[in-house]
């Protein structure tokens, strides 16, 4: 079994996350990636959250995605119509497992890096650079 196709699998359910992003504030809630029960290679996922901002304030947060196994490697997309790809898992044979994506959004680079540290553990790191962004988004998940 491929490293994309174990990674896949074992993202299925719910999970808790703590989410920093850089000289903004510290978000912490709750993602579930709910499979399809037609397509076993499409998950739905699905975060939300309190975000507690740097000057005391709190919002509270959603977001969700797609994400599909497609052959070797995970495709990350966004839930509008018609389907957007958001960005491409590329895995690399390391220890521990690590994937990176980027995605071009207008002028500004959102480079990411996952890093598969334990079956019920992962984290995803961005470096967001460009003319209107300069900050970093740290996500760490747990069962």
């Amino acid at each position: 079994m491929s490293s994309a196709n174990r990674i896949f699998q074992s993202l299925r359910g719910k999970w808790t996350f703590t989410r920093m992003i850089s000289d903004q504030g510290k978000i912490e809630g709750t993602a579930i990636f709910k499979e399809d029960l037609l397509d076993k290679n499409f998950l739905h996922y699905k975060e939300e959250g309190i975000f507690k901002v740097d000057d005391g304030k709190t919002h509270a947060t959603y977001r969700d995605y797609y994400y599909r196994l497609i052959g070797e490697q995970i495709c990350v997309y966004f839930t509008e119509k018609p389907e957007r790809l958001f960005q491409t898992l590329i895995f690399a044979d390391t220890s521990p497992l690590t994937a990176t994506a980027s995605h071009l959004c207008i002028a500004d680079t959102y480079d990411a890096i996952y890093t598969f540290t334990a079956q019920d553990a992962f984290s995803l790191c961005y470096r967001v650079k460009g003319p209107q962004k300069d900050y970093s988004i740290q996500t760490h998940f747990k069962r």
